[in-house]
Protein backbone atom coordinates (compact mmCIF):
# COMPACT_ATOMS: atom_id res chain seq x y z
CA UNK A 1 0.00 0.00 0.00
CA UNK A 2 1.35 3.23 -0.70
CA UNK A 3 1.44 5.91 1.79
CA UNK A 4 0.78 8.53 -1.13
CA UNK A 5 -1.72 10.61 -0.22
CA UNK A 6 -2.94 14.53 -1.34
CA UNK A 7 -5.78 14.73 1.64
CA UNK A 8 -3.35 13.65 3.83
CA UNK A 9 -0.41 15.76 2.77
CA UNK A 10 -2.69 19.19 2.27
CA UNK A 11 -4.15 18.62 5.62
CA UNK A 12 -0.69 18.18 7.36
CA UNK A 13 -0.01 21.58 6.20
CA UNK A 14 -2.92 22.85 7.19
CA UNK A 15 -2.79 22.03 10.43
CA UNK A 16 0.94 23.36 10.87
CA UNK A 17 0.17 26.22 9.29
CA UNK A 18 -2.31 27.03 11.69
CA UNK A 19 -0.06 25.87 14.23
CA UNK A 20 3.14 28.19 13.41
CA UNK A 21 0.39 30.88 12.91
CA UNK A 22 -0.48 30.33 16.66
CA UNK A 23 2.90 30.76 17.74
CA UNK A 24 3.79 33.84 15.82
CA UNK A 25 1.25 35.32 17.79
CA UNK A 26 2.09 34.11 21.20
CA UNK A 27 6.06 35.57 19.65
CA UNK A 28 4.15 38.43 18.83
CA UNK A 29 2.78 39.32 22.20
CA UNK A 30 5.69 38.70 23.77
CA UNK A 31 8.46 40.30 22.06
CA UNK A 32 6.50 42.90 19.61
CA UNK A 33 3.05 43.66 19.91
CA UNK A 34 1.60 43.79 23.03
CA UNK A 35 -1.74 44.69 22.21
CA UNK A 36 -3.36 41.39 21.82
CA UNK A 37 -6.12 42.88 18.45
CA UNK A 38 -2.70 44.28 16.41
CA UNK A 39 -1.19 41.05 17.36
CA UNK A 40 -4.34 39.09 15.65
CA UNK A 41 -4.32 40.66 12.88
CA UNK A 42 -0.74 40.65 12.01
CA UNK A 43 -1.03 36.60 12.52
CA UNK A 44 -3.97 35.78 10.96
CA UNK A 45 -3.05 37.91 7.64
CA UNK A 46 0.36 36.06 7.79
CA UNK A 47 -1.69 32.67 7.81
CA UNK A 48 -3.61 34.04 4.67
CA UNK A 49 -0.97 36.04 2.81
CA UNK A 50 1.70 33.48 3.74
CA UNK A 51 -0.34 30.36 2.50
CA UNK A 52 -0.69 32.57 -0.95
CA UNK A 53 2.51 33.68 -2.12
CA UNK A 54 4.05 30.16 -0.46
CA UNK A 55 2.40 28.64 -3.46
CA UNK A 56 2.78 31.60 -6.32
CA UNK A 57 6.60 31.55 -5.32
CA UNK A 58 7.04 28.09 -5.05
CA UNK A 59 5.67 28.24 -8.47
CA UNK A 60 7.78 30.55 -9.65
CA UNK A 61 11.30 29.32 -8.64
CA UNK A 62 10.24 25.92 -10.05
CA UNK A 63 9.46 27.57 -12.98
CA UNK A 64 12.69 29.72 -13.01
CA UNK A 65 14.97 26.60 -12.73
CA UNK A 66 13.13 23.98 -14.91
CA UNK A 67 11.56 26.91 -18.05
CA UNK A 68 12.50 24.67 -20.72
CA UNK A 69 10.92 21.54 -19.39
CA UNK A 70 8.08 23.90 -18.80
CA UNK A 71 7.86 24.79 -21.94
CA UNK A 72 7.92 21.53 -23.76
CA UNK A 73 4.73 20.96 -21.57
CA UNK A 74 3.13 24.13 -21.99
CA UNK A 75 3.35 26.84 -19.83
CA UNK A 76 -0.17 27.55 -19.08
CA UNK A 77 -0.46 23.89 -17.91
CA UNK A 78 2.43 24.63 -15.72
CA UNK A 79 0.94 27.89 -14.04
CA UNK A 80 -2.83 26.04 -13.42
CA UNK A 81 -2.09 23.17 -11.96
CA UNK A 82 -0.85 22.55 -8.01
CA UNK A 83 0.54 19.32 -8.52
CA UNK A 84 3.37 19.26 -5.69
CA UNK A 85 6.26 17.99 -7.74
CA UNK A 86 6.20 21.03 -9.78
CA UNK A 87 6.64 23.34 -6.98
CA UNK A 88 9.87 24.60 -4.88
CA UNK A 89 10.28 23.83 -1.45
CA UNK A 90 12.74 26.89 -1.60
CA UNK A 91 10.65 29.28 -3.33
CA UNK A 92 7.60 28.51 -0.64
CA UNK A 93 10.09 29.27 2.09
CA UNK A 94 11.37 32.65 0.35
CA UNK A 95 7.59 33.52 -0.25
CA UNK A 96 6.67 33.12 3.05
CA UNK A 97 9.30 35.30 4.48
CA UNK A 98 8.32 38.19 1.81
CA UNK A 99 4.90 37.49 2.82
CA UNK A 100 5.79 38.52 6.61
CA UNK A 101 7.93 41.26 5.45
CA UNK A 102 4.77 42.71 3.47
CA UNK A 103 2.77 42.49 6.42
CA UNK A 104 4.61 44.49 8.47
CA UNK A 105 4.95 47.08 6.14
CA UNK A 106 1.20 47.18 5.74
CA UNK A 107 0.76 47.35 9.81
CA UNK A 108 3.59 49.68 10.23
CA UNK A 109 6.51 47.28 12.12
CA UNK A 110 9.82 47.25 11.18
CA UNK A 111 10.18 44.10 9.14
CA UNK A 112 13.49 42.90 10.33
CA UNK A 113 12.06 42.96 13.83
CA UNK A 114 9.17 40.60 12.78
CA UNK A 115 10.76 38.25 10.61
CA UNK A 116 12.76 37.58 13.56
CA UNK A 117 9.91 37.32 15.84
CA UNK A 118 8.48 35.03 13.21
CA UNK A 119 11.58 32.51 12.98
CA UNK A 120 10.61 29.91 15.15
CA UNK A 121 7.09 29.55 13.91
CA UNK A 122 9.17 30.18 10.22
CA UNK A 123 11.48 26.64 11.79
CA UNK A 124 8.07 24.56 12.82
CA UNK A 125 6.42 25.34 9.64
CA UNK A 126 9.32 24.28 7.51
CA UNK A 127 10.03 21.34 9.81
CA UNK A 128 6.34 20.15 9.42
CA UNK A 129 6.48 20.78 5.60
CA UNK A 130 9.03 18.20 5.47
CA UNK A 131 7.30 15.76 7.91
CA UNK A 132 4.10 16.17 5.25
CA UNK A 133 5.95 15.11 2.48
CA UNK A 134 5.75 11.47 3.70
CA UNK A 135 2.54 11.58 1.94
CA UNK A 136 3.75 12.31 -1.06
CA UNK A 137 6.00 9.63 -2.03
CA UNK A 138 8.28 8.88 -4.03
CA UNK A 139 8.16 13.36 -4.53
CA UNK A 140 9.80 14.59 -1.16
CA UNK A 141 11.83 10.51 0.53
CA UNK A 142 13.35 9.63 -3.29
CA UNK A 143 13.77 6.20 -4.39
CA UNK A 144 16.21 3.98 -3.61
CA UNK A 145 18.77 1.85 -5.96
CA UNK A 146 19.64 -1.72 -6.25
CA UNK A 147 22.23 -0.66 -8.02
CA UNK A 148 25.10 1.84 -6.86
CA UNK A 149 26.44 4.70 -8.75
CA UNK A 150 29.98 4.05 -10.04
CA UNK A 151 32.68 5.51 -8.85
CA UNK A 152 34.75 5.84 -11.76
Amino acid sequence: MSPYSITGYLITMGISAVCACALFFFMLRKEALPSAGKALSVSLCVLVLATAFAVLFAKLFYFLFYFLYISEQGIGEFWLSLRTEEMSYYGAVAGVCFSVSLIALIFRLRPGRILHVFAPAGALMAAAARFAEYFLFPTGTGLSSETPIPLD
